[in-house]
């Protein structure tokens, strides 16, 4: 689920006609705003499938008569499933209204996920990895065979694992308010009663604790009493069967490490970079794998969410943030290393990796925010080759301390080799140190660095 805000000023009209990839709550605030709903013309369209890849068909269905034409008053709410057109206008006065984007899941997506789980099988039948014969002109001769093991993969495939894989990939841990948390350990104790974050997906798996948003090892005396927070039950550390529990279960749960209670012994600072280095956890592939990236240079602070936290017009937010979710595009904030001259305007991107192989880009600027609905544009273009590679070091301090421990040395060594191939990132998704990764999605690589000591 997404949540956007837009105010628009009187007499002023937000979109055109256009359908949403996800079904659409919309909540009237204030004023008063004319809806005009069409029917659609690609039925429930798939997140892959945007309005503009049916932009002449919407244009010409906008033109006719309208399947609802109403105004919503302060407290109205207005449902849209996904494919339906719509065009909002705003009346006599500002309106503000909020929309609830809610994904669902589709049987495709549950197609997607057998298939998968089918085709990891054929992996192990030797005669499908078995080279075709040389001098075949076509696979006429073959497809009755590989027909027949898909058939029986598919009969025995289980897609369940991959499908809550995904489910746990797509979906957020619950939200959590850090002053009132940082607020609540000056009081906390043995006794306190600590439980996980809601959504986290925790799951045990011998003595790890496996989240949405990290893993823990615990000691095997830990186990009991951890096994009771992994449900999302509120737990006392205080009965734990060993000391060392308490401050396990409080790390895994809701208690940040770092600080000292009565009954537990809390660490010195936590960083996971270290810990990854300690277990000798093996770094190589760990940055993610994305086929489209968009990237918005911005040099202030960057806000602990990325993209998400940026204060920008809702409309155009917005518009960016349903283009990249219907291409599954990742958006991360860019700046370079050190001051850059405010004369020069910052710069946005569209990378591309297409299945022939090729590597594209789509550069421009941005002088206000209103230019960035640009983006929106580029992800309908295929792009141009020949671009030097884009080198993306994650230096996003305000998300996690180790990027600005180890990722700021990473992109300071390579912005003196490679000034103009390097920029910091925000978080890109990999865990264990600041990763970095390049336009070839296909050769993320990541890196870690190694602070002098003093």
């Amino acid at each position: 689920m997404q949540a956007n805000a837009y105010v628009t000023p009187p007499q002023n009209r937000g979109f055109d006609a256009h359908y949403d990839v996800h079904d659409v709550f919309v909540l009237q605030i204030a004023g008063t705003k004319r809806w005009i709903v069409h029917e659609p013309v690609h039925p429930d369209p798939l997140r892959d499938r945007p309005w503009t890849d049916h932009r002449t068909a919407v244009a010409e269905a906008a033109r006719g008569e309208a399947h609802l034409d109403t105004v919503l008053e302060p407290g109205d709410v207005l449902y849209l499933p996904r494919g339906w057109l719509h065009a909002a206008e705003a009346q006599g006065a500002v309106s503000i209204h909020l929309t609830l984007g809610v994904h669902t899941w589709t049987r495709h997506a549950l197609a997607e996920q057998l298939t998968r789980a089918a085709l990891a099988l054929l992996r192990d039948d030797p005669e499908m990895r078995g080279s075709l014969p040389l001098g075949a002109e076509g696979p006429e001769d073959e497809l009755a065979l590989v027909r027949r093991r898909l058939v029986d993969a598919l009969a025995e495939a289980d897609p369940e694992p991959l499908f809550h894989r995904a489910r746990r990939a797509q979906a957020r841990p619950g939200p959590l308010g850090p002053l009132a948390q940082l607020a609540a350990v000056d009081g906390l104790s043995a006794g306190t009663p600590v439980r996980l974050r809601g959504a986290l997906e925790a799951r045990l798996d011998g003595g790890r604790l496996s989240t949405r948003v990290g893993w823990l090892d615990l000691p095997e005396a830990d186990l009991p009493r951890c096994a009771g927070s992994s449900t999302g039950r509120p737990v006392t550390p205080a009965t734990s069967a060993s000391p060392s529990s308490s401050d396990s279960c409080a790390r895994a749960s809701s208690c940040p490490p770092g600080r000292e209670a009565a009954g537990m012994t809390a660490p010195a600072r936590f960083f996971c970079a270290e810990a990854a280095r300690s277990r000798g956890d093996a770094l190589a592939g760990t940055a993610p794998y994305g086929s489209v990236w968009i990237l918005v240079e911005h040099r202030a602070g960057w806000p602990v969410n990325g993209f998400d936290g940026l204060d920008l017009e809702p409309e155009v937010k917005a518009r960016v943030y349903t283009a990249a979710q219907a291409l599954r595009a990742r958006i991360l904030l860019i700046r370079r290393h050190g001051r850059r001259s405010p004369d020069d305007p910052p710069r946005w991107a569209v990378l591309r990796y297409d299945g022939d192989g090729a590597h594209r880009q789509k550069w421009g600027v941005w002088r206000n925010d209103r230019d960035l609905a640009e983006i929106v544009d580029a992800l309908d273009s295929p792009g141009e080759r020949d671009h030097p590679p884009v080198v993306l070091v994650c230096a996003h301090g305000t998300h996690d301390a180790c990027c600005a421990v180890r990722g700021r040395p990473v992109g300071r060594a390579l912005s003196d080799r490679w000034p103009e191939l390097v920029w910091e990132c925000t978080h890109v998704g990999a865990t264990g140190s600041p990763p970095t990764s390049s336009s070839r999605p296909t050769a993320s690589t990541t890196v870690t660095s190694t602070p002098p000591r003093r």
